[in-house]
């Protein structure tokens, strides 16, 4: 989870132009939420929803690393209008049992 995270950060940083990132965390019973959104250029909507591309690599990382984890990831991007990332993790992965 913190890879993802940290990848979806330096993305804002490197790329997004953004004046303003979001990040809201969820610990619920059914499992770990993240949200992370910037107001920043945006990206082509066809080349986020590729699943390869010499030039997002670490989109494709997100996702593998998501699919590791058997959670969900989406992201949502429009040119000129932002950027979100939404990782949603179930609980049995997100959370170590105490001992």
């Amino acid at each position: 989870m913190y890879y993802i995270a940290r990848e979806a950060l330096t993305n804002v940083r490197r790329h997004a132009q953004a004046s303003c990132v979001e990040v809201e965390f969820e610990f619920a019973l059914d499992g770990f939420r993240l949200d992370i959104g910037d107001d920043g250029c945006g990206m082509d909507a066809q080349a986020v929803a590729r699943e390869s591309g010499h030039e997002h690599f670490g989109i494709m990382g997100m996702r593998e690393r998501a699919r590791q984890l058997g959670a969900k990831i989406v992201i949502l991007s429009r040119e000129a209008a932002g950027t979100e990332m939404e990782l949603v993790v179930p609980a049995a992965t997100a959370y170590l049992p105490t001992t």
